[in-house]
């Protein structure tokens, strides 16, 4: 359509249609156009509104730090979608409070500042360069353009430069580090107990009426949640590489194109012994230098072994014990001053000593590997790959136009482009929005298949990326909705359940029992042996220790000390279910004194981050409570 306007812009009409198309961009705001229009705000900060696509960014980001938390052990189900949102929009209003407060009170942050904060962010570097390309795909690949990302990642940095100033100037007093390691290397005498729920469950009885209100009050639990399957096209340049047939004189024609780049060039072996000479030593110090490279010199001139006086008097420390080898290098390795005088030496020839920014260089050529011109057999395999890679590619790219328009074109079938780019239409089993199978196990993939779009209306998805050259068009096959599992087929399952609350009470109202008894001045061992429990009592311990229940050992050390021979006891739940009864003896704090510089350094600098981070919480609770803050959770 716009390139027919482009080829007919002329005469009276055609000026009448641009000027109608202008006046809604004029109208509207041109910046609002690219920006998202009347896009809605999923919360408003003092009047200045948050874009949902900054939310869904923020969304976005959440849920794969928790999922990069979780590791190999990630499983979308128990991902809470609703707090991953909340989540995601508080960071957005902090950041939002904290980027006004800082322009309010004059903050900027400059084009250069902008700038070396991009190219020194890693993902956008290729072999510890910023790469321009890397940088416009990846956010390509979110939905982003620079004009977007910049934006966002200057008010960030507006809102740490307000916090900045506050944190730097935290600070820990050795006094209150001493009280710290007191705490922290305390050590308690205890003794402990478990009532296992699993021990009354011999004596729970459960009736159908029980049965039928623990079901009533727990439907939430035996909820069958919304479910789809979906159909989909799938295109990839790596399935396209696997057609693509070539022939050996295609390859050698390849070979001979690319000649040049097939030359190895000529390396060179070479030891060497440094004295370092510090960037900023005065000429005395260069000058002692310099004697003693040359003083090493003339004992090699008179016969000395080069290895072992390497070994011994080299500043370079990797490679000094190897007798100052370096092993093969080519050009445009080393700093040019040692590289010009290696290439220039011959064979077992000694040179120096050879100034560099490293210092001064006693040089020992060791070997020379000529320059040669890799064989067509040997690049064989190489050449096929390349070469298939790079057809799959330009195939990639014309289908995924072709794919992109067809299922839009055709919305409510895949028939058509499966036809047109030879794609098989491929069916997955029910997923739920949280949890699938296979492709859908992909969260963009789920995401598309419960979009409006899709799910509501029926059409085909837009092609997703799932990884680079890899692209997914998908449409719903078939939708279950939200249900409730009758009792009729679940009610084993819901007596197991009830059986385990009762027998987790009993458990729990036995350790008050046995509480209430030692309370009142009997045996914790008498009582422990009259139930057939075993009580466990320790000598010295530590937080840390791992040869008890971490739970018990934390409550032990949340107890307060015992006034003389009393002991404090107390009786808690376990998140197993079982219920633990645990006594404090007696406590011993630790001593600062007698704890090494490096752990001292270490909880400092903890102390520091936790005292930074407080403050950093309270900066901005007082700057939201400032501001008017509205939000919209049905937008989210």
């Amino acid at each position: 359509m716009l390139q027919f306007i482009r080829e007919r812009a002329q005469g009276l009409i055609a000026w009448v249609i641009v000027i109608l198309i202008i006046i809604p961009f004029a109208l509207w705001g041109i910046n609002q156009y690219f920006r998202g229009g009347s896009e809605q705000p999923v919360a408003k900060v003092n009047g200045n509104g948050i874009p949902q696509r900054d939310f869904q960014l923020a969304y976005q980001q959440e849920r794969a730090f928790r999922q990069s938390l979780m590791g190999d052990n990630f499983n979308s189900a128990l991902m809470d979608e609703d707090t991953i949102k909340k989540d995601a929009l508080n960071r957005l209003i902090r950041t939002e409070v904290l980027a006004q407060a800082a322009i309010s009170k004059g903050y900027r942050i400059g084009d250069d500042q902008l700038g070396q904060t991009i190219t020194g962010l890693a993902q956008f570097q290729n072999n510890g360069k910023f790469d321009t390309e890397l940088y416009q795909r990846l956010l390509n690949a979110r939905g982003m353009t620079p004009d977007v990302f910049e934006a966002s990642l200057r008010r960030e940095l507006l809102a740490n430069q307000v916090l900045q100033g506050f944190t730097d100037s935290a600070m820990v007093m050795d006094y209150e580090l001493d009280d710290l390691l007191r705490i922290k290397e305390q050590q308690r005498k205890i003794g402990y107990m478990t009532l296992k729920a699993d021990d009354f469950l011999d004596d729970v009885d459960v009736t159908e009426d029980e049965i039928r209100e623990y079901y009533e009050s727990h439907l939430d639990r035996f909820d069958v949640p919304e479910r789809v399957s979906i159909e989909y096209l799938e295109l990839s340049a790596d399935a396209l590489a696997q057609n693509i047939q070539v022939d050996d004189e295609t390859l050698r024609k390849l070979y001979q194109e690319q000649a040049a780049n097939f030359t190895v060039g000529e390396e060179r072996r070479a030891s060497h012994i440094l004295i370092k000479v510090e960037k900023d030593a005065d000429e005395q110090a260069v000058e002692d230098a310099r004697t003693k490279a040359q003083d090493l010199l003339a004992r090699i001139r008179n016969g000395e072994d080069f290895k072992e006086l390497a070994k011994e008097f080299s500043e370079d420390a990797g490679s000094a014990p190897a007798g100052g080898d370096l092993g093969y290098f080519g050009r445009g390795m080393m700093v040019k001053p040692f590289e010009d005088k290696v290439f220039s030496m011959d064979v077992d020839e000694i040179s120096g000593p050879v100034r560099t920014p490293f210092g001064f260089h006693i040089i020992k050529l060791t070997g020379v590997k000529p320059g040669h011109k890799k064989t067509f057999e040997e690049l064989r395999s190489t050449l096929e790959r390349d070469y298939k890679q790079r057809k799959a590619q330009e195939q990639f790219f014309e289908q995924a136009d072709m794919l992109a328009d067809m299922t839009y074109e055709n919305p409510d079938t895949l028939s058509v482009a499966a036809n047109a780019l030879r794609l098989p239409v491929t069916t997955t089993g029910l997923f739920s929005r949280h949890n699938g199978q296979g492709i859908a196990a992909d969260p963009k993939i789920r995401e598309a298949a419960f979009s409006t779009d899709v799910l509501e209306s029926g059409y085909n998805s837009e092609p997703i990326e799932i990884e680079q050259n890899h692209l997914i068009v998908l449409r719903i096959k078939e939708h279950k909705a939200t249900s409730t599992r009758p009792l009729d087929e679940i009610k084993d399952q819901v007596i197991i359940l009830l059986q385990r609350d009762k027998a987790k009470q009993a458990a729990e109202k036995a350790g008050q029992d046995i509480l209430k008894r030692i309370g009142g001045g009997e045996s914790v061992e008498l009582v422990a042996d009259e139930m057939k429990l075993e009580w466990n009592k320790t000598g010295f311990i530590e937080r840390t220790d791992a040869s008890i229940t971490p739970e018990i050992v934390r409550a032990a050390f949340t107890l307060p000390k015992p006034a003389g021979s009393t002991p404090v006891n107390n009786g808690f739940m376990l998140s197993t279910g079982d219920y633990a009864i645990v006594s404090v003896y007696e406590v011993r704090d630790g001593d600062p004194a007698a704890v090494d510089v490096s752990t001292r350094e270490t909880l400092k600098t903890s102390t520091l981050r936790a005292d930074s981070q407080l403050l950093s919480d309270m900066i901005v609770e007082e700057l939201k409570q400032r501001a008017d803050i509205t939000r919209y959770p049905d937008r989210l």
